[in-house]
């Protein structure tokens, strides 16, 4: 199911834009070459709270929710967006559940294919973590806003 695109709407665009802005083309290119990429239907559960999924994800096109277990919204996912990071970084479980709200193109990054990139590619683990630490940050910072206005 992989293969990247590299022209304007496909996955590598995509990802330049949000994401993946840290990496260099070929980077991105790689990650979408080794990662999968998968297409599931509106209402599908992308990720489960509880499981425990070894592996980041992109939602490459359409819209996902991020739910708690008794259905609150806690955040609202489009294309570009990243789901799973606490669970990748930490190597804990799933603290919520990932619904896709449309018909959806997700990208997973198993931990195997990330750490067969690291050791191909030693400068994406560091454009990687920058990603991961200003996506969280900006989650931190949108969720104090709305906290502490």
């Amino acid at each position: 199911m992989g293969g990247a695109r590299s022209g304007e709407g496909g996955p590598v665009h995509v990802m330049e834009k949000r994401f993946f802005e840290f990496l260099t083309h070929d980077e991105r290119v790689d990650c979408l070459a080794l990662g999968t990429i998968g297409k599931q239907p509106g209402g599908a559960k992308l990720l489960q709270a509880g499981d425990r999924p070894h592996a980041l994800f992109v939602l490459l096109a359409g819209a996902a929710e991020v739910r708690r277990g008794d259905g609150v919204v806690l955040a609202r996912l489009v294309s570009g967006d990243i789901f799973g990071e606490m669970s990748f970084i930490q190597g804990v479980r799933a603290s919520a559940d990932v619904v896709a709200t449309t018909d959806v193109t997700v990208l997973t990054l198993a931990d195997a294919v990330i750490n067969e990139l690291f050791k191909e590619r030693p400068g994406l683990a560091a454009g990687l973590y920058r990603s991961l630490a200003v996506e969280l940050a900006q989650r931190l910072r949108a969720t104090s806003a709305a906290k502490f206005p």
